[in-house]
């Protein structure tokens, strides 16, 4: 995917509303005004931060090697390499 088929996925959820409160490098995602997923670059490359249950943060971020906890954020949320994380799925 690319950054406007995530983006286009992220506004078909259920809600959704869009908005850049940090700036235009920064594309955030919202439901009922609380932050779900933000799209943005890091070192030059596209990342994708998505809220997720601590637990489920840590289990991601131990199986699969692009996956980092989100370094920005509280402990709710982790950070995806787009491209590297569709490598290890398929």
């Amino acid at each position: 995917m690319i950054r406007n088929e995530y983006i286009d996925y992220l506004l078909a959820k259920p809600c959704s509303e869009d908005s850049f409160p940090f700036g235009p490098e920064a594309h955030v995602f919202k439901v009922f005004n609380k932050m779900f997923a933000l799209i943005g670059y890091r070192n030059e490359q596209l990342s994708i931060t998505l809220k997720a249950a601590p637990g489920d943060v840590t289990f991601l971020t131990e199986e699969f090697t692009s996956i980092e906890r989100g370094y920005h954020m509280n402990k709710y949320h982790c950070q995806i390499k787009p491209l590297l994380i569709l490598n290890s799925i398929a």
